[in-house]
């Protein structure tokens, strides 16, 4: 489908551009938790929470980085992975975690 040979700096680029907001959508999630379950007149935060949180925003970044993504652009069924992953697990995970409510 796609002649990929050669464009390893444009892979990499890629990578970098989704998988670097990825892990720092989750490090950010991580300190709120942290600093929400310092303070003492307030319930700590579930765990389950931070666990969909993070398997969300991994299931996003999959289908976007690594070889999930390399292989969607030769392989239908990898192809309709991806679409799973990005358009229904993730968002699903992502609105359980309940971000805004953090």
């Amino acid at each position: 489908m796609h002649d990929t040979a050669g464009n390893h700096a444009f892979d990499l680029f890629t990578e970098l551009f989704f998988g670097v907001p990825a892990l720092l959508a989750i490090g950010l999630y991580i300190g709120a938790v942290l600093v929400t379950n310092r303070r003492k007149h307030l319930r700590n935060w579930p765990l389950f929470r931070t666990i969909f949180f993070v398997a969300g925003v991994f299931s996003a970044a999959s289908a976007l980085v690594g070889p999930l993504s390399r292989q969607s652009h030769v392989d239908f069924t990898s192809h309709m992975v991806g679409h799973v992953l990005l358009g229904m697990l993730a968002p699903l995970l992502i609105a359980l975690a309940a971000p805004m409510t953090l």
